[in-house]
Formats: C-alpha cells, structure tokens, sequence
C-alpha cells in the first residue's frame, strides 16, 4: 500500500491521535493552576515523547501521525521522521475521527494500532503487547485510569464493525472503555486488555507526574521532564 508517497513495509501499523498545541485548545482542565499556553507547552512535549516512544520501537511498526486541524500539517511533518506517514482526521467528533483513521488503512490488510497524545511515559511494552495480542484477537484496548482508553487496536480493518464499536460511547467520561467493551460484545469480537495507564489531563495528574520522575520510564521523556523543571 501507498500513501502520501510512501510504502507500507511494516506488518503492523501504530499511528497517533495529535492535535495542534494551540493555546486554549488543548489540556484546558489543567486551567489553572497552568496558563493556556503552559497547556499548550505541556502538551507538546507529551505528544514529542508519545513520538519518540514509538521511534524506539522502529522497526517493529510502520509509523503514522493522524493530526488536526487539517491545515496544520507542515508543523506536523516538521517534528516528525522523514519515516512517518501523515494523515489529516476527520470526522465531528472523537468516534468518528477514531473510525476514519482505521478505515484509512482498509485495504493493507495490516493490523492497525491507535494511541492517543497525553499518556507521557508509556510504556514501550505495552505497545508491544498490543501487537503480540492481536494474533489471537480482533480487539485490543489499553485501559486508563480514569476509565477511558489510551490505546486501541484491531486486526482487520476491513471490517464492517469498525463503524459500529465507536457509536453512542460517552467520550471524556468513566464511561467510554465500558461503553467500547459493551460496543464489541455486540458485534461478537474477540477482545484482550493491556496493561492500564494514566493520561496528563488534571492537576493532580501533574503532581503524579512529577512525583514518578526517578522511574525508569519517565526517565526517558526528556521534553515532559524539561517541561516541567522549567515551568512548574
């Protein structure tokens, strides 16, 4: 498969979920005790480390940027491997841009996995995992903390349930990985957890945050760390 120019060689494809760091647009929760633009910061270097966590795992995965608004695709290319494809979302609201991103890849015949922007220090062995468990399930989920998702995965893309598990789910609640688990119930998927994790989107999130930063893998996210002993 080819798209923007460039070839899919990898068997597993994991793209990213980013949006633009625009002032007012992005960790608005963390308002205050943060200033829009601290937000804004902050996020950026989430979504560098979230980049360079799948750098780390080349070549066990084809990589893409899934990025919005659609006119900000030059500063996406800009922070990015030349190895990196990039595609523009779309779609009204989250389930929707989630949907489109997978049907993106339809006809690769590549399992597909999906992370989003603000779970800083990642674990790379969740990822891995994700893959590894889409041998033996159509589904995976990486669960957070608050109840929601940080990670999804599915081996067939191809598939018409695809535009069935992201309908009705009460996105930004406790609810959305349970309302997800019900969704592929439904269509009778096979599906497996991996390890659970915790996105940056409170105050006290922060405070974990830095509270965790003598563990050996938030050592390894250099933006969020500079970030953070600049700013906060």
């Amino acid at each position: 498969m080819v798209l923007n120019n460039k070839k899919l060689d990898s068997d597993i494809i994991i793209g990213v979920m980013a949006k633009y760091p625009e002032e007012g647009k992005v960790k608005t929760r963390l308002v205050p005790p943060l200033t829009y633009r601290q937000a804004a910061g902050l996020y950026e270097a989430i979504l560098l480390d979230t980049i360079e966590t799948i750098n780390r795992l080349d070549p066990y995965f084809q990589k893409v940027i899934f990025y919005y608004p659609e006119n900000k695709g030059t500063y996406f290319n800009n922070i990015i491997d030349s190895d990196w494809l990039t595609v523009s979302q779309s779609g009204k609201d989250l389930g929707e841009r989630l949907k489109n991103a997978f049907l993106e890849f339809k006809d690769s015949k590549s399992p597909v996995i999906i992370i989003g922007s603000d779970s800083t220090a990642l674990p790379d062995q969740y990822l891995i995992d994700s893959g590894d468990l889409l041998s033996d399930n159509d589904i995976v989920l990486g669960p957070s903390e608050d109840g929601g998702f940080y990670l999804i995965a599915i081996k067939d893309t191809s598939g018409s349930f695809i535009k069935d598990i992201f309908n009705n789910i009460r996105w930004s609640t406790s609810y959305a990985l349970s309302d997800i688990i019900e969704n592929i119930k439904i269509v009778n998927k096979k599906f497996a957890l991996v390890g659970k994790w915790y996105d940056i989107d409170t105050p006290d999130d922060i405070k974990r945050l830095t509270s965790e930063f003598g563990m050996s893998d938030l050592k390894k996210s250099k933006n969020t760390r500079l970030f953070i002993s600049k700013y906060l």
